[in-house]
């Protein structure tokens, strides 16, 4: 299946542009696109059409700041092309990713996995730094684990979508209400099409960002009384689900395993 390679570069960080394009070459990659950042500090969020801060209040219990909206809106727009270019598989890669020498197999492997294991996929998440309430699925060559992220891992340095998935999300999520971290896992904990790859293939370089103002504190930017409140009930909320996908997925897997086995005693007996 066809894929394209995209990476998220705001235009005045030319470093980083090279940096991540060297971290492709290493690993053997020539083919990606550039996809332009949005750099939401120069955006007045009052006037901006696509963002819902009603929402965001009642979601968040905080308005987003400038960052958020111009991180949210350029992984859109990797989606956007990889749709508009009929590529079967996006993956989105931001500027600051270091990437490991096995990328290459290993996304190629995770796909082919993917393929037969779960059809319906949406997203493999790359870049985890670290995983919560998850099953196994399969080994990916002799390093790496490919996992049902029930309760899906935040950070977006790396990310594989479907086609479908890509579709999906486009539809569905393109009016902005809260962070795209925290949108996507959302989506994935309740619609259980979401994965991870464990060592993570991706990793992210300790580098200041190039769009957070300094001055700016997303936690404390226009907070409302209920700010707590709302973020320990989405917490606990998608942990329960998380759990309880889990205790399914494990289930049907020890069913599976049974099943099985017992054909195989079947054949040889």
């Amino acid at each position: 299946m066809a894929f394209g390679i995209y990476f998220i570069n705001l235009d005045s960080s030319v470093d980083r542009r090279r940096q991540i394009e060297n971290e492709l070459q290493k690993v053997g990659i020539e083919d990606f696109s550039r996809i332009a950042g949005l750099d939401g500090r120069q955006i007045n969020l009052d006037i901006a059409g696509d963002y819902d801060e009603t929402a965001a209040y009642k979601l968040m219990g905080r308005a987003l700041i400038g960052a958020e909206y111009g991180c949210y809106k350029s992984h859109l727009a990797c989606l956007k092309r990889a749709v508009d270019t009929s590529k079967g598989i996006a993956i989105v890669l931001e500027d600051d990713a270091v990437i490991e020498p096995n990328f290459s197999a290993a996304v190629k492997e995770i796909i082919q996995k993917l393929s037969e294991f779960d059809p319906e996929w949406d997203l493999v998440h790359i870049g985890a730094n670290r995983l919560k309430i998850f099953s196994q699925v399969s080994r990916i060559n002799i390093n790496n684990q490919l996992v049902a992220a029930h309760y899906f891992p935040m950070n977006t340095c790396g990310l594989v979508w479907s086609y479908r998935g890509a579709i999906k999300f486009i539809q569905k999520h393109s009016e902005i209400k809260m962070p795209i971290d925290h949108q996507i896992r959302e989506l994935m904990v309740r619609n259980g099409n979401g994965y991870a790859i464990w060592p993570p293939l991706v990793k992210q370089r300790h580098v200041q960002s190039d769009v957070d103002n300094p001055n700016d504190d997303r936690k404390m930017h226009r907070r409302r009384w209920h700010y707590g409140i709302s973020k320990h009930r989405r917490l606990i909320f998608n942990r329960i689900i998380a759990t309880f996908r889990q205790l399914i997925f494990n289930c049907l897997s020890h069913r599976r395993i049974r099943r099985s086995r017992s054909l195989e005693d079947h054949k040889r007996a």
